[in-house]
């Protein structure tokens, strides 16, 4: 479809025209710009490897992607449609490279690339018609050519990391003009003694001429006409596959994985030979396909088996003589695998009264074990401050605090003539924690009154109302107790101990009760079973660094009751989510040393002091049971 013509140079000739030229819109080629200064703004560019023959297409992920072009004489004269034409836009002293969707190429850490609407100024230097476009302290664009992509670095240039070239559009003939079509063309203002017509019909015969145009813009005589014939089109040898990109997505460390490539060709003359480079964790299943293979298709497949975590990357080249390389490139990203560990039941053979041996599933990728161990329950009797609901309840001797429940409130220590409110939790009717600012004071009889006496043996005694104090005498005062409320009085001049919700304290008080002026509560210490506590917050044990899947959890209450749970810390340093928990009670001690009993008998009951009982006990208490050979400890309520 095209051929060149030359003629002999005429003296004086300004140009000359040829009868025979290609028609349409001007023509464009993109050339070396190797002078800085040869830019301006609003210039077409586009930035190369001249000597891998790449030029930087479609943003894909932090890079921008090669695509394959042809340099010939330091020009570009077919681009393909996926390569990335830049605009210059002056920006002061620097410039601003905007894509084809008008947003601006941007890059503030080294190696990320991205596209923004404010974009970001870039200082453009060339030398040696290499082009230095640095982004300050994110770097300068360079190609790697061992992971191909084009994006910044900071970096120094190597055989693998290249300085690209800046190439700018620029008219295919600065000074001749086409017109006409594939049967008659003119071309005119030819400054060179040749030229190549192209955009003719292939196969047929074309008669061309040429005359001069002289410095005083008269004409010449048309040449003697010369006849060319066209070859006829040839088929051109095409490699064609599907998809043109793969990508695996975010897969687990040593895990197989497969995708394929369909692979055909049209006009093949050899076969179709098929090379991969890049990341290791990436292969093919062949090498070669051959010509006829290729014209009916064939499947490939690719491989990906990583075994190390991060984003790997190869290019895959399928060529064949006469044809055009075709380059695929092949995506993916690992990451461990991260299973949370199942905790086992409690062996009971591994129970004892101070310990027990937790263990769980092993799991990959794993530097080491995280164990948690909390205790949920203690096998002995607790001390807990109970409710009292009947002034009968209390005796000489008796612990007490004095609480407004509602409020949440103990009284503390005395300052300023009142007892200082400390915040207290509060359960049915039970405070299992008492914080050591409340103050507990000890019941003595005095007649039919009581005296309050503080951890000190000096007893509370108000002067007047509004005004309490300690003293070592102290004053009686009468207490009674209606629906759960304590009456603590010292009669109608000083009053009666109330909470003042208002100014929150603890002190008496002849008015009124009424919502901010409460009648407080009498808490006293009493001995319960661990089941009628309240629960109770105790602190986790965490044991760390363990690289085995069991371990021996020694020193505990005996007899308590506990729950655990393990977590995974992975090779990457992470850490995983518990598992869930699994609980586990220890055995208590049965006060009985050494009792033997054959395997079949019937069970046998003993209490603490290990005297044999005749029957099952029905009183309330605590007993040893023997049935076989294991003993264990029941509480009888």
């Amino acid at each position: 479809s095209s051929f060149n013509v030359a003629w002999n140079a005429v003296d004086y000739a300004a140009s000359y025209t040829l009868d025979v030229t290609r028609t349409g819109e001007e023509s464009y080629v993109y050339a070396l710009v190797t002078n800085a200064n040869d830019l301006a703004d609003g210039d077409k560019i586009i930035i190369v490897s001249t000597s891998k023959g790449k030029a930087a297409g479609a943003l894909s992920g932090t890079f921008l992607v090669p695509e394959n072009v042809t340099v010939s004489n330091d020009v570009i004269s077919e681009l393909p449609d996926d390569v990335e034409v830049f605009t210059l836009v002056a920006d002061g002293s620097n410039w601003k490279l905007a894509n084809s969707e008008g947003q601006y190429l941007t890059s503030t850490t080294a190696k990320t690339v991205s596209y923004t609407a404010a974009g970001t100024s870039t200082t453009v230097t060339i030398s040696g018609g290499d082009a230095t476009i640095s982004f300050g302290d994110a770097g300068r664009i360079l190609y790697n050519n061992t992971s191909p992509r084009f994006t910044t670095y900071t970096s120094n240039t190597s055989t693998s990391m290249l300085l690209p070239q800046i190439y700018k559009r620029v008219p295919a003939s600065a000074n001749a003009s086409e017109s006409g079509n594939e049967a008659h063309k003119v071309i005119t203002g030819i400054t060179d003694t040749n030229y190549t017509v192209e955009g003719l019909t292939a196969g047929a015969t074309y008669s061309c001429k040429v005359m001069a145009v002289y410095l005083d813009e008269t004409e010449s005589e048309w040449s003697t006409a010369l006849s060319v014939t066209l070859e006829e089109e040839q088929p051109v040898p095409t490699i064609i596959c599907t998809p043109d990109e793969l990508n695996f997505g975010t897969v687990y460390t040593d895990s197989d994985n497969t995708l394929s490539l369909l692979i055909s060709g049209t006009n093949l003359d050899d076969d179709i030979t098929i090379s991969i480079e890049g990341d290791e964790y990436f292969a093919i299943d062949t090498y070669q396909v051959s010509a006829a293979e290729a014209a009916s298709g064939i499947e490939i497949n690719v491989s990906y088996n990583p075994t190390v975590a991060g984003e790997h990357i190869a290019l895959i080249t399928l060529s064949s003589e006469g044809a055009e390389d075709v380059e695929i490139y092949v995506f993916g990203n690992a990451e461990i695998e991260k299973l949370i560990p199942e905790v086992d039941e409690p062996d009971e053979s591994s129970i004892t009264s101070t310990s027990f041996v937790a263990s769980w599933s092993a799991v990959p990728n794993v530097e080491s074990y995280t164990l948690e161990v909390t205790q949920t329950g203690s096998a002995h009797d607790v001390e807990v401050y109970s409710l009292v609901t009947d002034e009968s309840d209390l005796v000489d001797g008796d612990k007490i605090i004095i609480v407004s429940t509602s409020q949440g409130k103990a009284a503390g220590a005395l300052a300023n003539s009142v007892l200082t409110p400390v915040d207290v939790t509060i359960g049915d009717g039970v405070i299992s924690e008492l914080p050591d600012e409340v103050e507990v004071f000890t019941l003595v009889a005095d007649g039919d009154n009581w005296k309050l006496a503080n951890s000190e043996g000096q007893y509370l005694t108000p002067t007047a109302v509004k005004k309490l104090s300690y003293s070592n005498t102290g004053t009686s005062a009468s207490i009674s107790i209606s629906s759960g409320d304590a009456t603590i009085s010292w009669g109608s001049t000083l009053g009666r101990i109330l909470y003042n919700v208002g100014s929150p304290r603890f002190t008496t008080y002849t008015s009124n009760t009424s919502t901010s002026m409460l009648l407080p509560q009498i808490y006293k210490l009493t001995t319960v079973a661990p089941t009628n506590a309240m629960p109770k917050d105790y602190e986790p044990m965490t044991f760390t660094g363990i690289t085995d899947t069991s371990y021996t959890v020694e020193d505990l209450e005996e007899g308590a009751s506990y729950s655990y749970r393990v977590k995974a810390v992975y090779i990457d340093e992470s850490e995983g989510d518990w598992s869930e928990p699994q609980s586990v009670t220890l055995e208590s001690s049965t006060g009985i040393d050494a009792v033997t009993v054959a395997s079949d008998s019937n069970a046998v009951w003993y209490d603490l002091r290990g005297i044999r009982l005749t029957t099952k006990p029905t009183a309330a208490g605590i007993y040893i049971v023997i049935n076989g050979t294991k003993a264990r400890k029941v509480v009888v309520r």
